[in-house]
């Protein structure tokens, strides 16, 4: 179930998609509830995307996209739009993990413009 305030923030997170979109409907896994803006990363193994962590070795290591809704997945992985093409995103509104510095915070916004994904 979507809610107003879901939609507003993903209203603002995206500022500027591609003609044909930015996201697309992926499974997401994790642990607790993912905010929109929750910077991602994708799982070589089976494909699904988590958030950002930088001590994995799974790939989740790598910026691969953002959430572009919230989801709960406390229980079990969920399906859920994620940022992966060409976007133009509200910087502000971006979560990262907690013990991000500044230099890997750079690092994963320069693994993100490649997939034409910049953070304004």
């Amino acid at each position: 179930m979507t809610t107003t305030s879901t939609v507003d923030r993903r209203r603002s997170l995206l500022i500027r998609q591609r003609p044909l979109g930015a996201t697309e409907r992926v499974t997401v896994t994790g642990r607790g509830k993912l905010s929109c803006g929750t910077v991602v990363g994708r799982l070589r193994e089976s494909g699904w995307y988590a958030p950002l962590d930088l001590a994995a070795t799974d790939g989740l290591q790598h910026a691969a996209g953002v959430l572009a809704e919230s989801v709960d997945v406390t229980s079990r992985p969920c399906p859920a739009d994620v940022v992966v093409h060409a976007a133009a995103l509200n910087g502000a509104l971006l979560v990262w993990p907690e013990t991000l510095t500044a230099g890997q915070q750079a690092r994963a916004l320069g693994q993100l413009r490649v997939f034409g994904i910049t953070a304004a």
